[in-house]
This record gives structure tokens, sequence and C-alpha cells, in this order.
């Protein structure tokens, strides 16, 4: 059993004996360089740039959340009050839901 597990560890270890180095096209890493060192900024590049720091990115979400409080207070205090023409009485809402319950009385 252990010549069976050493024959196999020697047949892993032969078969990178034929491996060679890769290698890349002459000058690409110099070509890159040129390339990254030439390339013109545009005005987009740099806003994307500016956008993506984690600070600018915790600010617009404190300014979001700060706006959404701001709305939802508004809401709940705006909601709370009634107008004198929208409140309807318990016996104002019974007594309409009743007439139209006694259909004997229909007036023309």
């Amino acid at each position: 059993m252990n010549t069976n597990i050493n024959n196999r560890v020697d047949a892993a270890l032969n078969s990178l004996d034929d491996v060679k180095r890769a290698t890349g096209k002459p000058y690409v890493l110099t070509r890159m360089k040129a390339k990254m060192q030439n390339s013109n900024s545009s005005i987009w590049d740099n806003a994307l740039q500016f956008i993506s720091k984690p600070m600018v990115a915790l600010v617009c979400m404190l300014i979001i959340i700060a706006f959404n409080v701001l709305v939802i207070s508004r809401n709940y205090n705006t909601s709370n009050t009634i107008n004198e023409e929208q409140a309807l009485t318990v016996d104002e809402y019974n007594a309409n839901i009743t007439a139209l319950n006694y259909t004997e009385n229909i007036e023309p």
C-alpha cells in the first residue's frame, strides 16, 4: 500500500518535468505602462473617482436618511390633524348608514 502511494507521488512530480515557463509577447509590460501614463482622464473619469470615495458615499447616505426622516416627520404631524369639515362624528355616520337601509322612506 505504501509503495502504491509513493508511486503516485512520484508520477505526479514527474509530470511537471516537461513544464516550461510561460512567455508573453515582447514589450507587453512596456506598452501597458505607457498606455497607463499617457491616458487622458476625462471629466467623467474624475467624477467617478470622486464619487467612488467612501467618505462621499457615506455623506450621500446620511443626506438621504436625513431627508427621509424629515419627510416622515412632516407627514406624521399633518396626518394627525383633522379638519372640522373632514371629521364625522359617530352619530352622523350611523345616520347616513341607517338612511340607506330604509328603502320605504325614500323621498322624491
